[in-house]
């Protein structure tokens, strides 16, 4: 299944594919710091919420645009190697176990500062 590499993009649909979701991300993010505070959580807690709600979904809908408007069996994103899915997961619990020790030093250390 050796395929030809894809074109690469115009300097605009680059801009806008690479600068598009982190304004949107650091909009949500400016949005949320009050919300997190008024739950008692810091204001990394606004970053992540903002991954979640916006920039997940909103890479994940480019991705699914992008591969509709490709041709058949055509990849959106051509790796060379494909992960295993237990290196998925395993990668996927140690980010949730360091964001998870981040927010409960950032607590301690405001309820001490």
């Amino acid at each position: 299944m050796n395929q030809p590499p894809p074109a690469p993009h115009t300097l605009p649909l680059t801009l806008l594919l690479h600068l598009t979701p982190g304004l949107l991300t650091a909009a949500s993010y400016l949005a949320l710091i009050p919300v997190g505070r008024a739950w008692g959580l810091p204001s990394a807690a606004a970053l992540g919420a903002s991954a979640l709600l916006v920039t997940g979904p909103l890479l994940l809908g480019i991705l699914i645009i992008a591969q509709r408007r490709s041709p058949r069996a055509t990849p959106v994103i051509a790796l060379r190697r494909v992960p295993r899915m237990r290196a998925v997961l395993g990668w996927a619990a140690v980010i949730v176990c360091l964001a998870a020790a981040a927010f409960v030093v950032a607590r301690t250390r405001q309820r001490v500062g």
